[in-house]
């Protein structure tokens, strides 16, 4: 796996505003950084992760989408952009749950259901957001094709028994 994908996080400066839940802040930041084009395609990722902790999910849709647009239209040779996107947006919802901002966190992990329907870990990690959160119904996992997926992968399925006690 690329290095790119093993070291994401936010900025430093970003960390502080996270503890203080100034996500404006955060994405005046990240807005400025764009703009002034001294980015990296990772700030586009974490200005729509703001934007969706803000929020806006519709402008956090359109900040990944074009971002992920420009690179594939692009000769920039990166890792997979959709698997740093994905990779964000796991880290960040991991970071939300240890914070216990179960909401936002299943949230995210439903973005990144949008953007890769057949992570399997990420439905558990739904499924067990859904349950705490007291939203879990057969119709909801209907809808996500829960069980089809898990026939088809079930020989693929490694289950982190640990994430499902807490």
């Amino acid at each position: 796996m690329n290095n790119t994908i093993l070291n994401l996080q936010w900025d430093h400066e970003i960390i502080d505003l996270l503890d203080k839940d100034n996500i404006s802040e955060i994405i005046n930041l990240y807005e400025a950084k764009v703009d002034s084009h001294f980015c990296s395609l990772t700030d586009y990722f974490y200005l729509g992760l703001a934007y969706l902790m803000n929020g806006q999910e519709d402008i956090a849709q359109l900040t990944w989408l074009g971002s992920i647009s420009e690179v594939e239209n692009s000769n920039i040779s990166e890792a997979d952009p959709t698997e740093i996107l994905v990779n964000i947006l796991n880290v960040e919802a991991d970071r939300l749950l240890g914070k216990n901002s179960i909401r936002m966190s299943w949230t995210i992990r439903r973005h990144i259901k949008e953007i890769n329907p057949y992570d399997v870990i990420n439905l558990i990690d739904l499924i067990i957001l859904s349950d705490k959160l007291d939203i879990l119904t057969i119709e909801l996992l209907k809808e996500w094709d829960i069980f089809e997926i898990l026939k088809a992968k079930r020989d693929d399925i490694v289950v982190d028994f640990k994430k499902i006690e807490s």
